[in-house]
C-alpha cells in the first residue's frame, strides 16, 4: 500500500482551483500528473511524481503571462489531455505522452476549440468509459448572449494514435440576462453536465444531457438539450457542484450512479455547507438533497472534490473556511460518516481548492488528491500500487507462437485472475503469485485467428495483446510473420492477409497523402504524386464587425502554409502550422521583403490557424482589413 501524506507538489502557492475540473490524473505506468498555475504570472505547469507521490518535478510548462484563467487534465494509457482557456475569447486544447515529453513550454503545440467568446468561465473535461471519447464543457460570454455566462459543449474523438479530433461546438443555453446564466459546469463521462444556475431569484443545481427529451428546469426556449432539477435553493446561494458517474454502484443498479456535491446555504444555515445527492436512472430523478456538514452560521465549508473507488466508497474533500483545515467525509456503501479533518493549514491559508483524481483503475483506499494554500501545492493519498515488469507498447514481429511475451505483476494488494486476451479474445486465465513469471503462449488454432502483418484491419491496426487483472490493464501490439519455415498453408494465409487487409490500408494511408480514390489503382495514385500537395483557394470579404471573425472553414485538410491577401494591399500575409505567427511582405523593386524584424503574434492581431482552414480577427473597422476582399490559397 502507497501512502503519502502531505508531499510536496510546488513548493509556492500557486492555483489549483475549480473543482468541477481534474488537476490530477494516474497514468497507466503508475506516474501521477498534476496541473497547477502560477497564480501571479498565470502560466500553467504540469508535474509528475514517478515515485508513487514522494516528489514531483517538472514535466512541462504553458506560458502565457498573465492571460490563463482555468484549466482541466485527463489522461488515457500514458497519454495527457487537458484544456485551457484565456480570460478572454480563447479555449485551447493539448494532449502529450508523458514518458517522452521534455520540459518545454508547449503553447505552440496546442489547437483552438474556442475562440470567439468574450469572457470565459470555467470548463470541464472527462474521457468515456472506453477511453475513445473526449467530453468538454464550458461557461462563456458572447455576442450572441452578451449578458449571461451560458454552457457550450465539444465532443473529440480519440483517434488509434491518440490524436484527437474535435466535432463541432454547441450552445448547450441561451440565457441572455444579467439576472440568469448557467456556470461551473462539471461535464460526466457519458457526455452529460452538471452545473449551477445564476438565475438570483432561483439558484439551483442541474444537470443536462442531448438524450434527455425533459425540460424539467430550464424552458427549452433557453436550452438546446433536455434537463432535470437536481435541487433548488431559491434565493440561497448552491455553488461549485463536483460530479462523477460510477458505471455500477456499490448496490448492483445496472445504470451506474450519479453522485453530485456541492457547497450552498438555506434560510436555518446561512453558511455554505457540503451537500450531496444521487441519481441512479441516469439523471432523470434524484435522491433528497442531503446536508452532510453543519455550524450554525459560523463555519463556511467548501469547494467539494468527489471521488469513488472501485469498491462502492465514495469521498469528497474539501476547505472548511473558518477552522482553516481541509476535511474528507466517506461514504461506505451505504451510509455517510463523520467529517475528518485531513490537514489544519493555518489562518493565512483559507482557500486550498482540493481537486481529487477520479479513476476507478487505481485501488484508492483513501482519497488522492492536490490542493492549495498560500505557501505550496500538496499531495495526499492511499493506494494499492500494481505494476507489471514489461513497459507496455509494440513488441515487434513475432513468428513463434509459443512465447509472445514473458512478464510478472507485482502488487503490494492482493493478487487476482489474470486474463490474456489477443485482439480482445480471451486466449488463457491465470492465477499467480505477486512477482511469478508467466508467458503468453497460443494454441495453434488461436495463432491461426491472428492476422499477418503489420496492418490488421480497415483502420490500419496491429494485433493486440492486452494482461488484464481486476481494473489494471497492460496493451502491448506486435506484427505476426512468417516463419522461415513456414508451411504452405501459412504462406497461403498470409497472401490472403495481405490482400484483403494490408494493401487497401496501405492504399487509403497513400490515397490521404497525395489525393485520389481508394477505387484507383495504384498505377494512378502514385501519377498524384507530381502534383505535390492537397490546396485549396477562394475569396471572402472580410467583416466590418469588431469582435466578429471571418472564418475560412470545412476543409478536407489541415493547411501548412496559407498565403493571403487583402484588397489592393501591395503586401501579403504568410502563415504556417509550426510557429503561432504570422509573417507580413511588402513589394519592393527587389521582390517581396518581411515587414519589421519580428512576426505577428496570433493572440494580439489578425490572423491564426485552424485544423480545416484559418481566421482573420475581427477588428472592426480597419483601413487595412475590414470590409475588403480578400483572396487566399491553403497548402496542406
Amino acid at each position: 500500500m502507497s501512502t503519502v501524506l502531505d508531499a510536496t507538489v510546488v513548493p509556492s502557492a500557486y492555483d489549483t482551483s475549480g473543482n468541477g475540473g481534474r488537476k490530477l490524473v494516474q497514468l497507466s505506468n503508475g506516474w501521477l500528473v498534476a496541473v497547477v498555475k502560477d497564480a501571479a504570472n498565470h502560466d500553467i505547469y504540469f508535474k509528475v511524481s514517478k515515485d508513487n507521490g514522494l516528489t514531483f518535478t517538472n514535466l512541462c510548462s504553458v506560458q502565457r503571462s498573465a492571460t490563463i484563467n482555468d484549466f482541466v487534465i485527463q489522461s488515457k494509457g500514458n497519454q495527457v489531455f487537458f484544456l485551457m482557456s484565456y480570460i478572454t475569447s480563447h479555449l485551447f486544447f493539448g494532449s502529450f505522452d508523458a514518458t517522452t515529453q521534455q520540459d518545454v513550454d508547449i503553447y505552440s503545440n496546442l489547437t483552438i476549440i474556442e475562440s470567439s467568446q468574450s469572457s470565459m468561465g470555467n470548463i470541464s473535461l472527462a474521457v468515456n468509459e472506453t477511453g475513445t471519447e473526449l467530453h468538454a464543457a464550458w461557461a462563456s460570454k458572447n455576442i450572441s448572449y452578451a449578458n449571461s455566462f451560458n454552457l457550450r459543449y465539444a465532443k473529440g474523438t480519440i483517434n488509434a494514435d491518440r490524436s484527437v479530433t474535435w466535432g463541432v461546438v454547441e450552445q448547450v443555453t441561451k440565457f441572455n440576462t444579467s439576472s440568469s446564466g448557467a456556470v461551473n459546469p462539471t461535464v460526466l463521462s457519458n457526455g452529460g453536465i452538471v452545473a449551477q444556475s445564476a438565475n438570483t431569484s432561483a439558484y439551483s443545481i442541474f444537470i443536462l444531457d442531448k438524450n434527455f427529451t425533459s425540460f424539467n428546469w430550464i424552458n427549452s426556449t433557453y436550452s438546446n438539450w433536455g434537463n432535470y432539477l437536481i435541487y433548488n435553493g431559491g434565493s440561497y446561494n448552491q455553488s461549485s457542484p463536483s460530479a462523477i458517474f460510477v458505471p455500477q454502484s456499490a448496490d448492483g443498479l445496472a445504470n451506474g450512479r450519479i453522485w453530485v456535491a456541492w457547497h450552498g446555504s438555506d434560510a436555518g444555515e446561512q453558511a455554505w455547507q457540503i451537500r450531496v445527492s444521487y441519481s441512479d436512472d441516469g439523471g432523470t430523478t434524484w435522491s433528497a438533497m442531503q446536508k452532510l456538514t453543519t455550524s450554525g452560521n459560523t463555519q463556511n465549508n467548501h469547494y467539494p472534490s468527489i471521488t469513488a473507488n472501485r469498491n462502492g466508497s465514495v469521498f469528497i474533500v474539501y476547505g472548511n473556511y473558518h477552522a482553516d483545515n481541509l476535511r474528507k467525509i466517506t461514504f461506505n456503501g451505504s451510509t455517510w460518516g463523520n467529517p475528518q479533518t485531513v490537514k489544519n493549514l493555518g489562518t493565512t491559508n483559507r482557500y486550498y481548492y482540493p481537486s481529487t483524481l477520479f479513476d476507478l483503475s487505481v485501488d484508492v483506499t483513501e482519497p488522492m488528491f492536490i490542493y492549495g494554500d498560500n505557501t505550496k501545492v500538496g499531495f495526499y493519498g492511499s493506494w494499492t500500487v500494481t505494476e507489471i515488469s514489461v513497459a507496455q507498447g509494440d513488441l515487434g514481429e513475432k513468428t513463434n507462437k509459443d512465447n509472445l511475451l514473458t512478464y510478472a505483476i507485482t502488487t503490494d494488494g492482493t493478487m487476482s485472475t489474470v486474463t490474456e486476451r489477443i485482439n480482445g479474445v480471451v486466449i488463457a486465465t491465470k492465477t499467480a503469485t505477486s512477482e511469478q513469471n508467466l508467458s503468453v503462449g497460443l494454441t495453434q488454432s488461436q495463432w491461426d485467428a491472428v492476422r499477418f502483418g503489420k496492418y490488421t484491419d480497415a483502420t490500419g491496426g496491429k494485433n493486440t495483446l492486452t494482461i488484464e487483472m481486476g481494473a489494471k490493464k497492460w496493451t502491448y501490439t506486435f506484427d505476426k510473420r512468417l516463419a522461415t519455415d513456414a508451411d504452405v498453408l501459412s504462406v497461403v494465409k498470409a497472401v490472403k492477409d495481405s490482400n484483403e487487409v494490408q494493401l487497401p490500408v496501405i492504399k487509403k494511408m497513400l490515397v490521404d497523402k497525395v489525393g485520389g480514390s481508394n477505387g484507383d489503382t495504384f498505377e494512378k495514385i502514385i501519377k498524384n504524386i507530381a502534383l505535390g500537395r492537397k490546396s485549396a483557394k477562394g475569396e471572402m470579404t472580410i467583416t466590418t464587425t469588431a469582435g466578429v471573425d471571418t472564418v475560412i472553414s470545412g476543409l478536407d485538410f489541415k493547411p501548412f502554409a496559407v498565403f493571403a491577401k487583402v484588397g489592393d494591399q501591395t503586401s501579403f500575409v504568410f502563415m504556417d502550422d509550426t510557429s503561432d505567427y504570422y509573417y507580413q511582405y511588402y513589394a519592393t523593386t527587389n521582390g517581396y521583403r518581411q515587414q519589421g524584424s519580428s512576426p505577428g503574434a496570433i493572440d494580439s492581431d489578425s490572423y491564426y490557424m485552424t485544423n480545416d482552414g484559418f481566421i482573420v480577427k475581427g477588428l472592426g473597422n480597419s483601413g487595412y482589413t475590414a470590409g475588403k476582399l480578400m483572396k487566399w490559397i491553403a497548402i496542406q
